[in-house]
């Protein structure tokens, strides 16, 4: 598909006013999309194909890229070209080049934790809808009875699963005890949609992104089954999940607390995810790498508790 779409680049940039392509360099194919940098006369920009969106949806996503752009937590965007060829039907979207490497973890959290009290606290217009609405705790509930139906009674690893999505059906609360704050949040923290750049940390790929509690951002980040299953463990300490936590807290304004409640269920929640994408690191067993990431999971719940 490379072969097909990179050839047509250049008359998207013509088509946005950005010039003459100077040069083209494929930068990811994964199975999602496809991203080049081109380099045209008037400057540099990150184009991605991307397919399988409807046009009332595309509306939606424009604003969603406006907002972040404004927001300056993601690339701006400039604009995109409708593109129908063999093979392909979607769009060629354009945002600003931002020079940069992507997310190390263990070294980048306090300069991600300044990018996402940014984002939380941005003002969401609800009369303008740039991401669909959830809701944490209802959300999670219904997925893990889903979950539970789909989980074998004689596999033993859906057997530990199948006891872990009991005790997190359990431990939610049937209705919040307050009125939860709610944000735009990205939902898909993996290192390779996180870019920085310079002393700033920018958010690529909103695919996934949703109004709900902004926690969901904060355990996706810590989350042991977003940071390691691809893989070695590359699980966070507990000394930094401390710090993330109190620098995203000592930016986001005093008065605010994080509710860790959902904590453990929206683990479950990511590792039947990951049970039914057949994924997990190839240095490992699976009933291991479950095993073991819960244990982190434990141990990180002890450090989030400080900030309740």
């Amino acid at each position: 598909m490379v072969s097909v779409l990179q050839p047509l680049l250049a008359d998207a940039c013509a088509q946005l006013g950005l010039g003459r392509v100077a040069r083209v360099r494929a930068i990811d194919a994964g199975s999602h999309h496809i991203v080049w940098k081109v380099k045209t006369v008037t400057g540099k920009f990150a184009i991605r194909a991307s397919s399988g969106v409807g046009q009332r949806n595309r509306s939606v996503r424009k604003r969603l890229w406006s907002v972040v752009g404004a927001a300056g937590v993601a690339p701006r965007f400039i604009g995109d070209v409708r593109i129908d060829v063999r093979g392909f039907d979607g769009w060629l979207e354009v945002f600003d080049w931002v020079p940069g490497r992507h997310l190390n973890p263990s070294a980048d959290y306090l300069e991600l934790a300044r990018t996402l009290a940014i984002l939380h606290t941005r003002r969401v217009d609800q009369a303008s809808v740039i991401a669909p609405r959830v809701d944490l705790i209802p959300f999670i509930r219904t997925s893990l009875k889903r979950d539970l139906a789909t989980l074998r009674r004689r596999n033993p690893i859906d057997q530990f699963l199948k006891m872990q999505t009991n005790a997190a059906l359990e431990s939610l609360e049937p209705q919040p005890s307050r009125r939860q704050r709610v944000a735009l949040v990205h939902n898909d923290l993996v290192d390779a949609n996180v870019i920085r750049g310079g002393d700033s940390v920018y958010l690529i790929d909103w695919d996934w992104a949703m109004i709900t509690q902004p926690e969901v951002d904060i355990f996706c980040f810590l989350s042991p089954f977003v940071r390691s299953w691809r893989a070695n463990p590359r699980y966070l300490s507990s000394q930094v999940a401390t710090d993330f936590c109190g620098a995203y807290l000592g930016n986001i304004g005093r008065g605010r607390r994080i509710d860790v409640s959902a904590w453990g269920s929206y683990n479950v929640l990511l590792a039947n995810w990951l049970r039914r994408q057949h994924l997990w690191p190839p240095h490992t067993s699976e009933l291991e790498f479950y095993q073991k990431a819960f244990r982190a999971v434990d141990r990180l719940s002890k450090s989030l508790e400080k900030f309740k």
